[in-house]
C-alpha cells in the first residue's frame, strides 16, 4: 500500500523532526495546545507504517488512556484515512496495522 501524506497534516513547527531519527531522545517544547502530543502521535504512526514495530504507550494511570492517548491515535488514523485498515481492540486498547505494527496503550498503575 502506498500512502501519500500532505505536509498540511502536520504542525509546521515540528515538521522538521518527522524524519529525524538520529537522536535517541527527543524533547518537545510548547505550551498547552501547541500540538506536541498530536505530532508525536503522528510521528509514531509514520514510523510504524514504514516498518513493523510494537509501540508501548504508557500513562501513569491506565484507565485514562481510553480518552487520551488511545483516542488521539484513532483520531490521527482517521485524519489520514487509515482507520478502516487497522484492527482496533477497544477492550485491550490496542491498534494493529496491516503491516504488523502494533500500538499498545497501558498504564503503569
Amino acid at each position: 500500500m502506498k500512502i501519500t501524506l500532505k505536509k498540511t497534516l502536520f504542525n509546521e513547527v515540528y515538521l522538521p523532526m518527522l524524519t529525524n531519527y538520529s537522536k535517541r531522545y527527543e524533547v518537545y517544547y510548547g505550551g498547552a495546545g501547541s500540538g506536541k502530543s498530536k505530532f508525536i502521535t503522528q510521528k509514531l504512526i509514520y514510523k510504524a507504517l514504514q516498518s513493523p514495530r510494537t509501540v508501548l504507550v504508557l500513562r501513569k494511570v491506565g484507565r485514562t488512556n481510553k480518552n487520551s492517548t488511545f483516542q488521539l491515535f484513532q483520531s490521527s488514523l482517521s485524519d489520514w484515512k487509515l482507520l478502516d485498515y487497522c484492527k482496533i481492540n477497544k477492550t485491550d486498547l490496542t491498534i494493529m496495522f496491516p503491516n504488523g505494527s502494533k500500538f499498545i496503550c497501558a498504564g503503569i498503575s
